[in-house]
């Protein structure tokens, strides 16, 4: 994808052109500062959320495509694994940034919500 462009190569355009390899830029090397690319920029974010995208489509057309039958037990094993892998990454508090916390949020000396934030 072009430096000047606003789009990611993960994630959808409306303007399918932005995918085209063999389109070459004008002689010069660069494409104008505003116009083109900032065109792009707008279309982009002002295309549909996804979810009202598949709200509006035909069920007929949702059905054509189904995610393959998995094991749940699989899945949910390969997930904790990826979870356990994963944990050894999560940051951790040094004792002095726990102190401090505590005297800032007394809360988290008793290891319970404050009502404020009570999720029950």
């Amino acid at each position: 994808s072009s430096q000047g462009s606003h789009t990611s190569k993960y994630f959808g355009s409306i303007d399918s052109s932005e995918n085209d390899h063999a389109r070459k830029q004008p002689a010069g090397g660069s494409s104008s500062a505003g116009g083109e690319g900032e065109e792009q920029f707008i279309k982009c974010v002002l295309q549909d959320p996804i979810w009202l995208l598949m709200a509006n489509t035909d069920d007929k057309v949702m059905m054509t495509y189904q995610l393959p039958v998995r094991d749940m037990e699989t899945v949910l094993r390969e997930d904790r694994e990826a979870l356990r892998s994963m944990q050894k990454h999560q940051p951790r508090f040094t004792e002095d940034q726990k102190r401090e916390l505590s005297q800032v949020h007394p809360w988290v000396r008793t290891g319970r919500l404050p009502r404020a934030i009570n999720i029950s």
